[in-house]
């Protein structure tokens, strides 16, 4: 039986609600935010610098072994300078929502990710989870992180 799983992440972004809004809801700037191992490319976006419900968004990545894949994201319950939520429509998951969220504080901006997500294949899907794509997704975390952290000094 497949699982759901949750991974949370909160980073304070040195910059005001405005500054860290302006770049985290801008589709182009996730290719910062990306190792260079995932090949992160976005195929199709529409032409605005900010995300919206209803925007979808077409990238190719290559999470395993070089392969490249689809990735089609929807946007949804955007509140700007607040929160925005990226769900997948195609790709290597069976479920991914991903939503971010900010919250203006003494100290900058504390950016919130809390990202649900069941894989593919049920029993196997848990399984390959266990072994490499639970670590995978932290270590890309990890990678947002420090980049977020050099981006906003």
């Amino acid at each position: 039986m497949a699982r759901q799983f949750l991974l949370k992440r909160e980073t304070l972004i040195s910059a005001d609600i405005h500054a860290a809004w302006a770049f985290f809801s801008n589709p182009e700037n996730l290719a910062k935010l990306s190792p260079e191992y995932l090949h992160f490319q976005i195929i199709h976006c529409p032409e605005t610098k900010e995300v919206y419900t209803g925007m979808k968004i077409e990238y190719k990545v290559s999470p395993l072994m070089k392969i490249p894949m689809k990735w089609e994201s929807l946007i949804q319950d955007v509140i700007p300078l607040r929160q925005f939520k990226d769900i997948q429509t195609k790709g290597p998951y069976k479920v991914w929502e991903h939503t971010h969220l900010f919250e203006s504080t003494e100290n900058g901006v504390l950016m919130k990710d809390n990202i649900l997500y069941e894989m593919p294949f049920g029993f196997l899907g848990n399984w390959a989870n266990r072994l490499f794509v639970a670590k995978q997704l932290n270590e890309l975390f990890d990678y947002r992180t420090e980049k977020i952290k050099m981006l906003f000094p």
